[in-house]
């Protein structure tokens, strides 16, 4: 919805579209002043640029105003480690030993485009051949952006695999399903990003190094652009001896095919 472009404009219209900025319950037009951050509920949006960010205030200034947004930061849903039970497991340093079938590690996270319910619907895994994947669900809600140009795309500063052939319908590295990053590719239909090594006779040990991974979400309505990007947590990428360190900024998988107990010394 947005408020109409002519006519009469109360403070009760204003309200019905942006909200009680204060949850007091009482409405006057210094709640509504445009901005970002804080408790200013009227978006820095072109749809609202005629409306004052501080000083003079009035009613026809919100003229063909729109409360339009996507959560940047989620505080309570949206990316891992945002404090909800479950969500803090998304474990990107992954090792598995066997000496049978084909050991493999992996992390992946996927985006779908949940229409109906206004929201950008992301999920992450992690884990190897020897233990259950754990998985992770949350959700970036939006107003208004229903029929933007949604887009996501995976940024890193550096990722390589050694890893034998898998059987797996992603991965080792996503560049070998065709998704390069820096691209934003479109959120018509799901995307998944998988990291994945796996090893077998004929490579006993296999792994993936990933440097500064992040992910953005994208949504384009006309000339607005709404973002929300999540980086994973800074840290040392390996301890003593080359082994991996939980807990460390990207990702480290690593599978080996042998009676070799994990972690194993990196290659």
């Amino acid at each position: 919805m947005a408020l109409p472009v002519s006519g009469r404009i109360s403070l009760l219209d204003i309200k019905n579209e942006f909200g009680d900025p204060n949850n007091d319950g009482q409405f006057k037009f210094s709640e509504y002043y445009r901005g970002d951050g804080g408790n200013k509920v009227v978006r820095g949006i072109s749809r609202n640029s005629a409306i004052a960010t501080s000083g003079e205030i009035r009613a026809s200034q919100f003229y063909n105003s729109t409360n339009i947004f996507l959560e940047n930061t989620p505080s309570d849903n949206g990316w891992p480690g945002d404090g909800i039970t479950g969500n803090d497991r998304w474990n990107l340093v992954q090792n598995v030993a066997q000496n049978f079938s084909f050991p493999e590690a992996y992390v992946t996270m996927s985006f779908f485009h949940d229409v109906t319910n206004s929201r950008i619907r992301s999920q992450w895994t992690s884990g190897h051949s020897q233990t259950y994947g754990l998985t992770g669900i949350g959700y970036h809600d939006y107003v208004g952006l229903e029929t933007a140009t949604w887009e996501v795309k995976y940024d890193v500063t550096s990722q390589s695999s050694k890893s034998g052939s898998n059987y797996l319908p992603y991965g080792p590295l996503p560049t070998d399903d065709n998704l390069d990053p820096g691209t934003y590719y479109s959120l018509n239909s799901p995307i998944l990003f998988g990291w994945l090594c796996q090893a077998n006779a004929g490579r006993p040990l296999a792994n993936v190094r990933v440097q500064g991974l992040s992910f953005t979400l994208r949504a384009t309505l006309g000339s607005d652009v709404f973002t929300s990007t999540y980086g994973t947590a800074e840290g040392p990428f390996e301890g003593p001896g080359g082994v991996p360190v939980p807990g460390s900024s990207s990702v480290y998988l690593q599978a080996l095919y042998g009676d070799v107990t994990a972690p194993i010394k990196a290659e």
